[in-house]
């Protein structure tokens, strides 16, 4: 894959994630969180599906790779969604998308450990604090109104469970295809939380609305199908640390639509801040990474 095309998907991925944080809280305002993320997986599982068998991709062949597809389902779909949808009935979603911006920290200081093309270094650090200070400044007046701390320690959770998936996807270089990981993943997230839905008694059906179904279907394809399966693609070529600066873009832009669609107040801190972002993730980018990987 070229650097060119490798940053397009990059900027691909911030653009779909922006939409994302905004779609799942319309969507709770109908549906129940645990079936609201099951659905979700549901419709995007036959179309992962359908896309393997298209371009004749294997399924996993030995047991190392099945143990990866089963680990990303858990804790890349399965238990962060059931966190994330929990966590969005009470947190606005822009202070969601910033609490999920911790996900970037963990991810370092993983990598650091456990990745040898991946070091922690000054530059990582002093990007990181700058993307921090930046979201603080873009989202200061925007943080109140409903909390709970609960819904927000569930974020945090969620971004530390995800980073793991981060480094067993660099870890596994690109041993099956990102299809084949989102087709798996997308149906064990759909069985755990459609059974989890169930076994709870939360009233799926009895709830949903045309404007439900919208969300379910425009998160299944755009945020599930296209933007995962690019970002695991992506995490092989681009590395861990690169990938997870989308969670400092996304909440900024996602600041943008509302402003641009539904007409919302941007913050006085947002140029400052955005600008804050820019160079923390050009510093953090400066680290050094793994040379890009080839297509698949």
């Amino acid at each position: 894959m070229s650097p060119r095309r490798a940053y397009a998907l990059f900027a691909l991925v911030c653009l779909l994630f922006s939409t994302t944080w905004l779609a799942i809280r319309i969507g709770l305002a109908d549906l129940p969180p645990l079936g609201a993320a099951g659905l979700r997986f549901l419709v995007a599982f036959p179309i992962l599906l359908a896309i393997a068998r298209w371009k004749s991709l294997s399924p996993p062949q030995t047991r190392q790779d099945w143990i990866l597809a089963i680990q990303l389902g858990l804790t890349m779909f399965a238990i962060p969604f059931a966190l994330i949808y929990y966590a969005e009935q009470t947190v606005p979603s822009g202070l969601a998308a910033v609490l999920f911006a911790s996900h970037a920290i963990f991810v370092a200081l993983l990598a650091h450990f456990v990745l040898h093309d991946e070091p922690l270094t000054a530059a990582r650090l002093v990007g990181i604090g700058a993307c921090l200070v930046g979201l603080v400044l873009v989202f200061h007046d925007r943080m109140s109104g409903e909390r709970s701390w609960l819904g927000e320690a569930a974020l945090v959770l969620t971004a530390a469970i995800q980073s793991t998936t981060s480094i067993a996807i660099r870890r596994a270089k690109g041993r099956l295809p990102a299809v084949v990981l989102s087709c798996i993943g997308s149906g064990i997230g759909a069985v755990v939380l459609l059974g989890a839905s169930f076994a709870s008694g939360e009233p799926l059906l009895a709830r949903m609305t045309p404007a439900g179904a919208a969300t379910i279907l425009y998160l299944a394809v755009f945020g599930s199908v296209i933007a995962f399966t690019v970002t695991i693609r992506l995490i092989e070529v681009l590395g861990a640390n690169r990938m997870a600066m989308t969670v400092y873009i996304t909440p900024v832009a996602a600041l943008l639509w509302g402003w641009l669609i539904l007409g919302e107040r941007l913050g006085q801190g947002l140029w400052l801040g955005a600008a804050c972002i820019v160079g923390g993730v050009w510093l953090a980018s400066r680290a050094p990474a793994p040379a890009l990987a080839g297509g698949r």
